[in-house]
């Protein structure tokens, strides 16, 4: 696809333009600079909500040519003056050059808008003391904030002046004599996991809407439930990525907020694709329109887009009520359903976490609730079995100090 140039702008304005489906901007700097030009992000289609419209893209090339332009540099004040609001602009931008992903990037960015700068304001930095942490602390519970978001919010803070730290902006941070809020026992206990059982995900599979997205859900829930696959990467997974042959899905992509990236744990990983997925995924191949091996597995059939999220999930939901299952029921916990079935199909917990994409154990081990224990059961009842009564009496009467 060519690029689609726009119209040729006055110095200073910059341009915006489309190839591929996603915005792209350019400007110069400065009369006689090289021209710069920055990828801006994926397009939205026509009825979609992801991606960025015009409006939203010409915004996105503004903020970049205020980041970026020597005239703003020139008017930035120095060292510790920076505002959190303009620490947290360069910290994006430089973690944006730094592959980070973009998705962490927005989370960074809606911490520093709503929370940290509208508190500090004018504040420069380097004027910020423990005795100010603290007070954001106490207006963020004050506004409801459970003591784990206080944290994550405190912990975007305590990123910046550590970036401010290695600039040589300030000569410290004042984190260390900050006290934070104890997570509350609801946040330290595990939550219980949710999951389907298999006669429900059935029903669920079932009870998918009818054309033209029936083939599509009706495949998409039962590759959830039987691989585990993250909704990111369902949506991500190409037609070049589901092995017919060897049975296998192979997930290298994540699809998030319009931009496609590396899986959560940053490396691909394959996952066994059982005969009712591989069924499933033969059946809506020949309903599609788009099977190429680049085209989306869960294509729209009008665009041929991944399948946008918002009204996935209305119908997910509309599914689930169909079938009498709990419209609460996330789409994450058919993830969950995938963990708890191999727990008990007696899967090693190693296993699970290769097929799960977890990098640390301990998050699989929730699901080792649910495996198997029919011998222990077995050794506690033996334990406690009892024999000859008189021989039990006589070889009574002694005590174990606890």
């Amino acid at each position: 696809m060519q690029a689609q140039r726009s119209a040729k702008r006055a110095y200073g304005s910059g341009s915006i333009y489309e190839h591929r489906g996603s915005w792209y901007g350019r400007w110069r700097p400065e009369p006689g600079a090289p021209q710069v030009k920055r990828k801006l992000g994926p397009k939205r289609t026509r009825g979609g909500t992801d991606g960025l419209t015009r409006s939203q893209a010409e915004a996105r090339l503004r903020e970049l040519m205020a980041i970026e332009s020597p005239r703003a540099d020139a008017a930035r004040p120095r060292a510790g003056g920076y505002t959190v609001a303009h620490l947290g602009e360069i910290y994006i931008d430089h973690a944006r050059k730094l592959g980070r992903k973009e998705s962490t990037l927005t989370d960074y960015a809606m911490c520093v808008r709503l929370h940290l700068a509208p508190f500090f304001g004018e504040t420069p930095i380097h004027r910020i003391d423990a005795r100010r942490i603290e007070a954001l602390i106490i207006h963020l519970q004050a506004n409801g904030l459970r003591p784990k978001s206080v944290r994550n919010y405190v912990g975007t803070l305590s990123a910046l002046l550590n970036f401010a730290v290695r600039k040589k902006w300030l000569a410290g941070t004042p984190m260390s004599a900050v006290d934070l809020p104890a997570l509350s026992s609801g946040d330290e206990l595990e939550e219980p996991l949710r999951f389907l059982v298999p006669v429900e995900v059935h029903a669920l599979v079932d009870a998918a809407l009818p054309v033209p997205y029936q083939a599509i859900d009706r495949a998409l829930y039962l590759t959830a439930a039987f691989t585990g696959l993250r909704q990111g990467e369902l949506r991500g997974l190409l037609w070049q990525h589901v092995d017919f042959d060897a049975s296998r899905v192979r997930a290298f992509e994540n699809l998030v907020r319009g931009e496609r990236t590396t899986p959560k744990s940053r490396r691909g990983r394959s996952v066994p694709m059982a005969r009712t997925v591989s069924h499933a995924l033969l059946v809506l191949r020949a309903e599609s329109a788009w099977t190429r091996p680049h085209d989306a597995v869960f294509a729209d059939p009008l665009t041929g887009r991944p399948v946008a999220r918002t009204p996935m999930m209305r119908r997910y939901r509309v599914a689930l009520g169909a079938a009498g299952l709990d419209v609460g029921f996330r789409f994450h916990d058919l993830r969950h359903t995938f963990g708890t079935s191999m727990a008990r199909a007696g899967e090693p917990v190693t296993t699970i976490q290769a097929w799960l994409g977890h990098g640390d154990l301990k998050t699989t081990q929730r699901y080792m609730h649910y495996a198997p224990a029919a011998d222990e059961a077995e050794r506690v009842e033996r334990a406690f079995a009892i024999g000859d009564p008189a021989r039990e009496t006589s070889s009574s009467g002694g005590t174990v100090a606890s």
